[in-house]
């Protein structure tokens, strides 16, 4: 039996959690924010999936590290915090990380894992790219809202032995997915991940009026072809991931533009993401970060690397991150596409790469 310590525990923590611990093989201690700790305290934690509903009792679901025992050992540290929250976090989980116990990275997009290898050793670091999408719809219920989603699983060094990992997921009921390299399995990952978020963080709009938006559909395609590009420059084959159909809108690139984006707001309708995109739920939260630089920005990032032009991503992780540390208010974008679009149509024509 493994000792596991999920930290960060909002959704994904809550859900992953919660898969293991049905299944019974291993001890889980969860790590999560104090209202959701009053009510999993009382109730316990409903799983909705698929239309059924799971109760999970007696769950060791904590509001703070302060009340697990410095001399506790775990096996595993799940790390389900956001990528701009792993450095801190690292601080705070130094009491728990000693020279036998290994990482799971739960992040979005690429290179949050930079900050992890500067504190543990490569070799005992590994990455998950979920596509079950999971949202928490009221303290203490979490719901999976898509079907045919799976936990991808990968070691950041290429081949290391992901067996024992692997063991962890014994009997847990969702499809496992290994890659011996995280490059094909993140950056497949990502060209999903970037459709229908930064921009609908931008504008604040819902998925749905993003996609049903004509200037707004193409700043998406646009966004999506550079990411193309710069995977294709890197040298990364990618694939389809459950419920991430990547190569179909890949293909779709070779259309024209009308039926090109037909094909895209009819596929990304049925991309059945939560209502809001996690960018902008961050936000509207309030929160003092965001993902946008291990999303778009790495699309930025990877693609001036090799000399390739990717303004359309560039602006959006500007944008945001602009907004996001106070440089820029974010009422002159909120349901203003024209303003997007126009503010965009000048960065380009100003663009250097």
């Amino acid at each position: 039996m493994a000792k596991i310590l999920i930290f960060g525990a909002g959704a994904v923590g809550q859900f992953i959690g919660s898969l293991i611990s049905l299944a019974g093989h291993h001890k889980v201690t969860m790590v999560g924010r104090y209202d959701h700790y009053d009510t999993i305290k009382l109730h316990g934690l409903k799983l909705r999936r698929h239309g059924k509903v799971k109760y999970l009792k007696n769950l060791e679901f904590l509001p703070s590290l302060d009340r697990i025992p410095r001399n506790e050992v775990f096996d595993w540290i799940f790390m389900t915090v956001k990528s701009y929250k792993l450095s801190s976090s690292l601080k705070d989980l130094s009491f728990f990380i000693n020279n036998k116990v290994k990482f799971l990275l739960f992040q979005m997009g690429i290179g949050s894992h930079d900050n992890v290898a500067k504190v543990i050793p490569k070799e005992r670091i590994f990455l998950a790219s979920l596509t079950a999408n999971c949202a928490i719809i009221e303290p203490g219920t979490v719901v999976e809202t898509n079907k045919g989603g799976a936990l991808c699983l990968a070691p950041l060094v290429l081949r290391n032995d992901i067996d024992d990992l692997r063991s962890i997921f014994t009997g847990v009921d969702i499809e496992i997915l290994t890659f011996e390299d995280w490059k094909v399995m993140k950056w497949s990952a990502l060209l999903y991940e970037i459709l229908l978020n930064g921009l609908c963080a931008l504008g604040d709009y819902k998925p749905d009026k993003v996609a049903g938006q004509r200037q707004m559909l193409e700043i998406e395609i646009e966004a999506f072809q550079e990411a193309v590009k710069v995977v294709k420059a890197i040298g990364v084959d990618v694939i389809d991931l459950p419920a991430y159909p990547i190569k179909k809108l890949i293909f779709y690139l070779k259309f024209p533009g009308i039926l090109q984006g037909f094909l895209f707001r009819n596929t990304l309708m049925k991309k059945d993401s939560t209502t809001v995109s996690t960018l902008k739920n961050d936000m509207e939260k309030g929160r003092k970060g965001t993902e946008i630089g291990f999303i778009n920005g790495a699309v930025s990032h990877w693609g001036k690397e090799r000399k390739i032009r990717t303004p359309v991503n560039d602006f959006l992780t500007d944008e945001l991150v602009k907004i996001v540390t106070g440089k820029k208010l974010w009422e002159i974008y909120r349901k203003k596409y024209g303003e997007i679009y126009g503010c965009l149509k000048i960065f380009k024509l100003n663009y250097i790469r």
